[in-house]
């Protein structure tokens, strides 16, 4: 006879999980524990890779990350460029190398891991982009070729691997004209994807890809549709993706600053997420451009802000609710905690700000917190500032939220 404690230990039960911080300072990995309750970070330890940190991503279930190093920076190609494979701690979230790094061809400016976990895919400015398998154990296997004639247009920013794992988008950035040069097109590049390997489809690209400069795209979790941050215009674009095809034209065109009018020099857009919950999408408003006085980086001005849209579950529309400064300057990456109730901005570097003629404040490169409303705006909680002011090394690349399953 079957009893009800035999029924309950045939029952699956889910894993525990906590959450962990990573933030890549140059190319020190840094580990915090997160208390979502308090919206606070606490630093554990810390590991060094071989050079600066440039985009990470994790597993499904936060047992590894895959981590993207390089000594170039934007515009500079470098020579060494690897993509490692870390170890995380169930117990501690303490992460360590797991196995050996790869080689890659070029700065990675941006990576992922299809649906299964059986790849990572690798974005780079210039060349081609590149698919490695992961073994069993989580390391690296070896690349996987891929067909040439692949078409990634202008200045790749991101890829992203469907909800489906049968494409793959590219976030082609294309260039604004210059005085003596041409603009060159943005687009959304789209690539059949199977086994790891990627051949064309399809380039979304309104205008032709003139005044289309997209940074980066999310997926909405339950619904078909695709919200993109176009990093030279300051807008929020909303895309149909019915039946895996991506609609030509954009559904809504949404301006993400709150201050149009008074646009300031380098004033760009960043990151895109949608909430877990698929009720709001957030996306960061960035204003890098300085000026030298006095042999410093003085910022000229412009909006260093989140800005957060209520989408509408019946037609997708997004709607600008608010906008808020994120306490730094230039927010290359934000990460939501897989519960939908804090927010953690990552700002790239420091600068300084005149108050007067005569007086300048510094503002550090730090980690800001933020808790996360019922209706999606967003509340300042804390700052936790990194000293980066004399090293080209340090920049805070990348930081993002991680659950870790305790088996």
């Amino acid at each position: 006879m079957t009893t009800k404690n035999a029924v309950a230990r045939k029952k699956k039960v889910a894993p525990a999980s906590r959450l962990a911080l990573y933030a890549g300072v140059g190319p020190e990995l840094v580990h915090y524990s997160v208390d979502v309750k308090t919206c606070t970070l606490q630093k554990k330890a810390s590991v060094q890779l071989p050079e600066n940190i440039h985009y990470i991503w994790p597993d499904r279930k936060g047992a590894h990350i895959y981590v993207g190093t390089s000594e170039g920076s934007p515009g500079i190609t470098g020579n060494n460029n690897q993509l490692s494979a870390l170890r995380v701690d169930p117990l501690s979230g303490a992460i360590a190398m797991h196995g050996p790094a790869v080689r890659l061809r070029a700065r990675p400016i941006h990576l992922t891991l299809d649906g299964p976990g059986k790849h990572v895919v690798i974005a780079y400015n210039a060349p081609f982009p590149s698919v490695h398998r992961i073994a069993t154990d989580g390391m690296l296997g070896e690349e996987v070729p891929q067909p040439d004639g692949l078409d990634v247009g202008y200045y790749p920013h991101q890829i992203r691997v469907s909800p489906s794992n049968r494409r793959v988008i590219i976030v082609s950035r294309g260039h604004r004209a210059k005085k003596n040069k041409p603009g060159e097109p943005g687009g959304l590049q789209v690539f059949n994807f199977k086994k790891g390997v990627m051949t064309n489809r399809t380039v979304v690209a309104p205008n032709g890809g003139v005044g289309f400069g997209p940074r980066h795209l999310d997926f909405h979790p339950t619904k078909p549709w695709v919200y993109v941050s176009l990093e030279l215009q300051n807008q929020l674009h909303m895309y149909s993706y019915e039946n895996e095809v991506l609609s030509r034209e954009p559904l809504y065109v949404k301006d993400t600053l709150a201050k149009r009018t008074r646009v300031a020099p380098h004033q760009i857009l960043g990151p895109i997420h949608v909430h877990p919950n698929g009720r709001f999408v957030y996306t960061a408003n960035r204003a890098n451009g300085t000026t030298e006085f006095e042999g410093k980086p003085h910022l000229l001005g412009g909006e260093n802000t989140m800005a957060v849209f209520s989408i509408n579950q019946r037609s997708g529309e997004p709607t600008l609710v608010q906008t808020i400064d994120t306490r730094g300057l230039h927010a290359r990456t934000f990460s939501i905690d897989p519960s939908g109730r804090m927010l953690v901005v990552a700002h790239v570097n420091g600068a300084y700000v005149r108050e007067t003629s005569s007086q300048s404040r510094y503002i550090p490169c730090c980690l800001s917190t933020f808790r996360i409303g019922s209706d999606g705006k967003l509340s300042f909680v804390t700052k936790y500032d990194i000293d980066t002011e004399d090293s080209s090394r340090r920049w805070l690349y990348w930081a993002g939220i991680i659950n870790i399953a305790l088996n």
